[in-house]
């Protein structure tokens, strides 16, 4: 029997259903599901159906392992498909932190960051019309001991400069474990190398969880934050000491709005 709840009763079907000229069947009449990448090149482009050079795509929730800072483009359209009417969700499963995901439409216009462990949702208006789920983002890097060692001498980028985004940051968390450091500066997270959130030295001087608001974010407002194509980094005005041991190292958490272009 029929569980389309219109035929239930007796009525008939009309239709003009559109079929894909070849033997590759395109997204359309999939329900929901779970389909897994691993991203291979620095950016991977998805495809309604199988094409060199592409991935194809036949579930509406990706989980995707981006194997690093990649790119994943969305399916361009077909002459009887594309992407209009659907809600995409996209996780980022990667293995380790560090690894960020930049989702793009078919003509690599730019959607949104996608960071570890974090899913977006986005609803699909048109081929050329996304609406991506606005929330706080958060991103998450882990801190070697060599990495801790060189805050003060070069910073440790969390997220890279694009001009496809403006990053906002919101508050931050630090988690530190293993031999405690010794001396050292206030740690900051920084846009373009202004602080936009300090935090303590302490921070690695002592093994626990340091968060910290952006509340003085607002006051360099005009600097920091004044356009695109900006990185956000975690840096420290002081050189620590002692805890020069593999085990030291440290969990960063950034929470963020994001802003495209």
């Amino acid at each position: 029997m029929s569980k389309i709840p219109q035929l239930l009763h007796g009525n008939k079907l009309e239709h003009s259903m559109k079929f894909a000229a070849d033997s590759n069947a395109p997204l359309t009449g999939i329900s929901e599901g779970v389909q897994s990448l691993t991203l291979s090149s620095a950016t991977t482009e998805l495809s309604l159906i199988t094409e060199d050079g592409k991935t194809k795509m036949f579930a509406s929730i990706l989980s995707v392992d981006p194997a690093g800072n990649r790119t994943l483009k969305l399916p361009a359209a077909l002459d009887n498909d594309d992407l209009a009417g659907r809600t995409l969700k996209i996780v980022n499963a990667a293995s380790d932190e560090g690894e960020l995901i930049t989702l793009q439409d078919s003509g690599a216009n730019h959607l949104c960051l996608i960071g570890f462990g974090e899913m977006v949702e986005v609803l699909c208006v048109s081929q050329s019309q996304y609406v991506v789920k606005t929330d706080i983002r958060k991103h998450t890097i882990k801190l070697t001991h060599s990495e801790i060692d060189g805050l003060a001498a070069s910073g440790v980028t969390i997220i890279p400069a694009s001009a496809d985004y403006m990053i906002i940051p919101l508050y931050a968390r630090v988690v530190s474990s293993g031999t405690v450091y010794t001396g050292g500066g206030n740690v900051t997270i920084d846009v373009n190398s202004v602080s936009a959130i300090t935090m303590a030295a302490a921070v690695f001087t002592a093994n626990g969880t340091t968060v910290e608001t952006a509340a003085e974010s607002l006051a360099i407002s005009t600097t920091a934050l004044s356009g695109y194509n900006q990185p956000v980094s975690i840096e420290a005005a002081g050189d620590f000491g002692g805890g020069d041991a593999a085990d030291s190292e440290a969990t960063v958490e950034l929470y963020f709005r994001e802003l495209s272009a």
